[in-house]
């Protein structure tokens, strides 16, 4: 079996090359540790930085092209142009597809979603943006037209100056997209953490509980994303 990584860096990518002997991966951008990854890199010319640029590139479509039967893609996240690309290239997803994604990674619907499953869920509503009026502090605001990871779209409403980035923040994407609902929630103080999960046919896959370190001054860029 193949398996072929893309992400727009490599080492992102890199997770699984110990559990597959035919592993590669084809990247955006190149970096100095590629070579250092103990697994082929191709390096495309991709239009913009994201999954369907990388796979629309010709130079890397003639390497997918060219690799043993069966083979596969591990993508961060699938779109329905990333599969019409893999159905085009004869490759499988690794990973949801957009139809079943998109339903749970919304997050106005997983709430919906969680209440019927009965889950307990942090307290809270969602409204329409232009219904905020008041101006609650300590509570989570996340915007769930937005399904970009890196917090974009999450802000924790400590002081009066969070409310006023929020608005101008919205104001500025509204340009572009689409923003109309938001959940808001009680905010809970204490560890940043995440757990890693799958569910399969046979069962549920968990790991452990992992601390998170989130927009440390010494890892964030110097502009943009933090």
């Amino acid at each position: 079996m193949t398996v072929v990584g893309v992400g727009v860096t490599a080492w992102a990518r890199s997770g699984v090359a110990g559990l597959v002997a035919n592993y590669s991966v084809v990247a955006g951008k190149k970096a100095q540790e590629n070579n250092q990854l103990g697994f082929p890199v191709i390096v495309g010319k991709p239009k913009k930085q994201n999954t369907s640029s990388i796979l629309s590139d010709r130079g890397i479509q003639q390497y997918l092209e060219s690799l043993p039967e069966p083979k596969w893609l591990l993508v961060y996240k699938s779109t329905e142009r990333v599969e019409e690309l893999a159905d085009k290239l004869g490759m499988k997803l690794i990973g949801n597809r957009a139809e079943v994604r998109d339903r749970y990674e919304d997050k106005r619907q997983f709430r919906v979603v969680g209440k019927e499953a009965g889950l307990p869920l942090p307290e809270g509503e969602t409204v329409k943006i232009d219904d905020l009026r008041e101006r609650k502090l300590n509570v989570v605001l996340q915007l769930t037209d937005y399904s970009r990871g890196g917090r974009v779209g999450t802000w924790y409403m400590r002081k009066m100056e969070d409310w006023n980035q929020f608005d101008e923040f919205v104001r500025r994407r509204r340009q572009k997209r689409k923003l109309e609902w938001v959940n808001v929630t009680r905010l809970i103080e204490g560890t940043a953490a995440s757990i890693t999960g799958c569910v399969t046919r046979y069962g549920v896959l968990a790991g452990v509980v992992q601390g998170q370190i989130i927009d440390q001054p010494e890892l964030a860029s110097l502009a943009g994303r933090s």
